[in-house]
């Protein structure tokens, strides 16, 4: 196997492994975690890089694999309000489930960090297949939101 087939599959091992390990998905069937697998992607951000910037299209939910994510927003007088961290095995960008065309605030990695993209229309479908799930994710914002006002 040549260097770069191995490096792929080191990966997409290490996506799986993250996917499963968030705590929402901890109880999803196989099939739905595969289903999930393969439409994702992950990335890798050095530290102060951006993930995601206020405007920008929220056409994805994200789940740490590894590394710590800051999210924040900046005043009409530029001060910066830490809205939360997001450690490994969480989720964010989640406002991208409820219709949200443009993410709000800034997500930032605050040291180098791994972060997996799952497609909104992908997570979508598994929360259709899922109620439990689907009430869990609900929660999630709902707390997640509280918690920020």
């Amino acid at each position: 196997m040549n260097a770069s087939v191995r490096k792929y599959l080191e990966a997409m091992a290490e996506q799986i492994w993250s996917i499963q390990h968030c705590r929402l998905f901890e109880e999803l069937a196989a099939d739905d975690l595969l289903f999930l697998e393969q439409r994702s992607r992950m990335k890798t951000f050095a530290r102060n890089s951006a993930i995601y910037l206020p405007r920008d299209m929220a056409e994805s939910v994200l789940v740490v694999a590894n590394g710590r994510i800051r999210l924040y927003s900046v005043t009409p007088d530029g001060k910066e309000v830490l809205l939360a961290f997001v450690e490994p095995g969480e989720l964010f960008g989640e406002l991208a489930l409820i219709g949200g065309e443009a993410r709000e605030e800034f997500a930032q990695a605050a040291v180098l960090s791994s972060v997996i993209a799952i497609p909104r229309d992908a997570m979508e479908t598994v929360l259709l297949r899922n109620a439990r799930l689907s009430m869990s994710v609900t929660r999630y914002v709902g707390l997640r939101r509280r918690s920020l006002e």
